[in-house]
């Protein structure tokens, strides 16, 4: 569900523009689950439902629950969040620039606006330390980063 909520735009979008955003979510899943840092969530449960950081899950739920999912992106959804489970990183075929450090991302529009207000910087949120993002790269209407 949270790949899907998190990347639903089929419509919206162009195939490889949803495709990738899929794909690169997958990708942070996973390579949070391999950092096992805790304040990210150390299961593939806790990290998809841990509060402010994927919140697409509701999303995604409520559209499975109400039956107004896009079948053939929930269908795509549903393939990563299988290779997820099994640990297959080469079968989600991150799309290229999305490496096993990429362990964040945020929309493209609110991740520009912290940048520019923070000179460069990203914050998390309200007294939170400023990192500069490394090796950033936008799929999906997202832009996906390390520190």
């Amino acid at each position: 569900m949270t790949i899907y909520g998190e990347e639903d735009g089929r419509l919206s979008k162009s195939y490889d523009d949803w495709q990738d955003g899929q794909r690169a979510i997958a990708a942070i899943i996973l390579n949070r689950q391999n950092a096992q840092l805790s304040y990210l969530g150390c299961d593939l449960v806790s990290i998809c439902t841990k509060p402010g950081q994927f919140d697409g899950y509701n999303r995604g739920k409520n559209k499975y629950e109400t039956n107004t999912y896009d079948p053939i992106a929930w269908e795509s959804a549903m393939y990563l969040a299988e290779c997820v489970v099994r640990g297959d990183y080469e079968g989600l075929c991150a799309p290229e620039g999305i490496t096993s450090k990429h362990l964040y991302f945020n929309n493209t529009q609110t991740f520009n606006n912290n940048i520019s207000a923070n000179n460069g910087y990203f914050s998390f949120g309200a007294g939170s330390s400023l990192v500069k993002p490394l090796e950033v790269v936008e799929y999906g209407g997202n832009t996906f980063f390390y520190y």
